[in-house]
């Protein structure tokens, strides 16, 4: 898997006990403002502090033992894949095998409180398995996109067609479900956050005309290899 390039560890309840301390620091520090504000005792205050002590210990005693208790896997980056490490299982996901996905949900809410939340897992090419990753990473995506870029060149060469999910690329153009596309009539190719965005347009005595056909990113896996590939045959600007 070639050299360790980083190492992602989980952060599990180390999160929810430091907030709590935190807000016990707070606690304590207004009980003694405020008993000195007041005028009250020592002793009334050193009680304040106990029970505020106390209720925090609670706190964090319910939501130790109401978290589910689950594996926390350990994902470890190497050169040439990734490997996960869940207690006793190891599995390893080589850049060659996987594909980049990523996906983005509407979450609607009240009064325009809706959220957008975004996913990204590698997804073996035979569609076994899944790994949800947590979190965007461009260095991942960005080396799984050259092995996918070489391994869709050299389809092309051996059988004409290169696949990236619904969009289907060959050497004189794209075909997007059932829709094909010319090379000369296409100006860009461009991932984004939520959709991949085909530019094009007929270019017969006018300029190109605007027209844009949007796929949803979760749809293509490798978008940037399908972009980087598109990039070769795109007609060059003058």
């Amino acid at each position: 898997m070639g050299a360790l390039v980083e190492i992602y560890e989980p952060t599990g309840l180390v999160l929810d006990i430091t907030v709590l301390m935190f807000f016990l620091a707070v606690e304590v520090g207004m009980t003694f403002g405020l008993g000195w504000l007041f005028d009250e005792s020592l002793i009334q205050r050193f009680h304040l502090v106990i029970g505020g002590l106390l209720a925090v210990v609670v706190t964090i005693v319910v939501v130790v033992t109401s978290k589910p208790r689950r594996s926390r896997p350990h994902l470890y980056e190497f050169e040439r894949g990734l490997v996960r490490v869940d207690r006793a299982t190891v599995e390893a996901y080589p850049w060659a095998d996987v594909d980049y996905v990523s996906a983005v949900t509407f979450v609607p809410g009240a009064q325009g409180t809706s959220k957008t939340h975004y996913e990204y897992e590698l997804r073996r090419h035979d569609g076994t398995t899944a790994l949800e990753l947590p979190g965007p990473f461009p260095g991942m995506a960005a080396r799984i996109s050259d092995v996918a870029l070489d391994g869709a060149r050299k389809s092309l060469i051996h059988t004409g067609t290169a696949v990236f999910g619904p969009v289907t690329v060959t050497r004189y153009g794209l075909t997007i479900d059932d829709e094909f596309l010319r090379w000369a009539d296409i100006r860009s190719v461009t991932p984004g956050k939520e959709v991949v965005r085909v530019h094009y347009g007929g270019s017969h005595r006018r300029a190109w005309k605007k027209v844009w056909k949007a796929i949803p990113i979760a749809a293509v896996p490798n978008a940037l290899a399908l972009a980087a590939l598109a990039g070769i045959y795109l007609p060059k600007a003058a």
